[in-house]
């Protein structure tokens, strides 16, 4: 529901009708701190979920003792099952992150407050599932000017931070989102891919069609914890880097932009 206009000191131009959105939809800023130098490490994050695949996926990431980050959407299940499924994901101990209740592209782009509309409905379920309000979010398709978001990125961009909401890229892309690579091959592009950072926020899939991807997670973490990386889970601290890509068109892993890191 919106505010009424002059009554919430939060909203910074009037003029922009979708600032008077939903009022209750701010959080406290992430905290920004330093990155720490010579810790390699690794964060995998997985959009799309929940689905049929992720039990599978929270069972393999209990055997491997690591945590890791979903970002979800109610767009592969019931919604009753949806949010039985965040509440293990939350039980387990991974941190819960925004993506998209629908899933629609087309819809969720068609403006700004159609945007806010997904992404409370998507808060809502995180929080009826939970009892927690979502801190996290990633935009669909990214955060860039691309195909999806209808040329809607800078003002995203803007209100989202406005609102205390800190956007989650990525750095390496498995390019798993089809499901239709092996588990060998994901996880040998992604393996590749993080051995030119110290810090990788690595984008993965859980949806309906991304069994392989659960199959390769664990190639992933073995090959990358011999390289000396650990995996972690995000936890609310986050410093923003410059990921200078100087192999551009070496791998399709590779994906130029401002990420956020946490360390």
């Amino acid at each position: 529901q919106p505010a009424e206009s002059g009554t919430d000191s939060r909203v910074t131009d009037p003029s922009l009708s979708y600032q008077l959105l939903y009022p209750e939809l701010y959080v406290e800023p992430e905290q920004i701190v330093e990155r720490t130098e010579g810790d390699k490490v690794v964060y995998l994050t997985f959009n799309d979920a929940p689905s049929g695949n992720t039990k599978a996926l929270l069972d393999l990431l209990d055997q491997l003792k690591i945590k890791a980050t979903f970002f979800v959407t109610a767009a592969n299940m019931d919604e009753a099952s949806c949010k039985e499924m965040i509440k293990e994901i939350d039980s387990r101990g991974h941190t819960i992150g925004i993506y998209s209740y629908s899933g629609d592209y087309a819809k969720i782009y068609a403006s700004v407050e159609a945007y806010l509309e997904d992404f409370k409905k998507c808060d809502d379920l995180i929080f009826e599932a939970t009892g927690k309000h979502a801190t996290l979010f990633r935009f669909p398709a990214g955060s860039g000017e691309n195909s999806y978001n209808n040329g809607l990125s800078k003002e995203l961009i803007a209100e989202m931070p406005r609102r205390g909401y800190v956007y989650h890229d990525w750095n390496v892309d498995s390019s798993d989102m089809y499901g239709s690579e092996s588990a060998a091959d994901l996880a040998s592009r992604t393996v590749e891919a993080c051995g030119w950072y110290e810090k990788n926020v690595v984008l993965l899939n859980n949806g309906s069609a991304n069994e392989s991807t659960t199959e390769a997670v664990r190639t992933i973490v073995d090959k990358l914890s011999k390289d000396g990386y650990r995996c972690a889970g995000w936890h609310g601290q986050a410093v923003y880097v410059w990921i200078k890509d100087e192999k551009t068109g070496s791998s399709p892993c590779v994906w130029s932009a401002a990420c956020l890191l946490i360390t």
